[in-house]
């Protein structure tokens, strides 16, 4: 009976392990590209289109210009948020985004790297620390159930 409990922690241990490198590894890919925009510039929209992202999924997307260093970049951003649930509600809650004056994020490296928007992945954080969390007890558990089989 120990040495199945053995495998079985062991097993939960590994698979833990796994969930936590996959939300940690995106966790860490989102905060990149969150603190690779830096400066800010004025941007002049060019264009708007409605995206579908899925099939329930829609989002808005932006064809922009701006300048930096006297250079004139042109880029597109799709919005992270809002999402729509019909092409009809992201339409119609367009024309409210054409009316907004709009600032560029873009890398200082390379400023042809740009987004309109610039969200902090507060939920992608959150999912790789309640992982982590869920590792770290399932390690604990897992030498805590070797020890005592040995100490029998």
């Amino acid at each position: 009976m120990s040495k199945i409990r053995f495998w079985y922690s062991s097993a939960i241990f590994v698979v833990s392990g796994a969930v936590a490198l996959w939300f940690n590894g995106n966790a860490l890919i989102d905060l990149w590209r969150y603190f690779r925009l830096g400066p800010v510039v004025e941007a002049e929209v060019t264009g708007w289109r409605v995206e579908e992202i899925s099939s329930s999924k829609f989002g808005l997307e932006a064809t922009y210009n701006y300048q930096v260093g006297g250079k004139q970049y042109c880029a597109k951003t799709l919005f992270k948020q809002p999402v729509y649930l019909n092409p009809y509600s992201a339409e119609k809650d367009l024309q409210k985004w054409k009316e907004k004056s709009w600032r560029a994020w873009y890398n200082s490296k390379s400023p042809a790297y740009s987004s309109l928007q610039k969200l902090f992945p507060l939920n992608s954080c959150i999912q790789a620390a309640l992982s982590l969390a869920v590792f770290f007890y399932f390690a604990f558990v897992n030498v805590f159930f070797n020890r005592r089989e040995r100490a029998q």
